[in-house]
């Protein structure tokens, strides 16, 4: 009993100290049985475009209809928390390196497992809302972005 509350102390003091766990695992199956894909949002601290784009696509009214179509996961490699992932574990830094994600902002669409869609830089509101409504109706697998939007304005 001892060793466990010590274990349970070091966890503790651990997650303090060295920042949160985020298991991506977990999220995954949450995704998965809610049909959903995991939206990686990778940005960091200092960047006018991340800041903008969180400023205008990641509002609490944003994040409520985001996550109620993909499971979100906010990654500012900027902090010192931990991505558990598939046989990943390590920082956000690290995890970001993993995805050769270099350029900030980046979002990626993760589906059973594997990158379905990557956005690299800042995209205004009105740009993203098209990239969700593409990457939600799964037209990323028969047309591009382009041709998906010239369609869409055109309803």
């Amino acid at each position: 009993m001892k060793n466990l509350k010590v274990i349970f102390l070091f966890i503790i003091l651990q997650t303090l100290l060295f920042g949160k766990v985020i298991d991506i695992n977990k999220l995954e199956q949450k995704a998965n049985i809610e049909h959903k894909y995991i939206l990686l949002f990778f940005h960091m601290d200092y960047c006018p475009y991340c800041e903008m784009m969180i400023r205008q696509n990641f509002t609490p009214k944003d994040l409520d209809n985001i996550k109620s179509n993909f499971v979100f996961v906010d990654i500012n490699i900027s902090d010192d928390d931990t991505i558990l992932y598939q046989n990943f574990k390590g920082s956000k830094k690290d995890f970001a390196r993993r995805y050769d994600i270099y350029l900030f902002p980046t979002v990626i669409f993760i589906k059973d497992g594997e990158v379905a869609y990557k956005v690299r830089g800042y995209r205004k509101k009105e740009k993203f809302s098209y990239i969700l409504k593409y990457i939600k109706s799964k037209s990323y697998e028969d047309e591009t972005i382009g041709e998906f939007i010239n369609k869409y304005k055109k309803r």
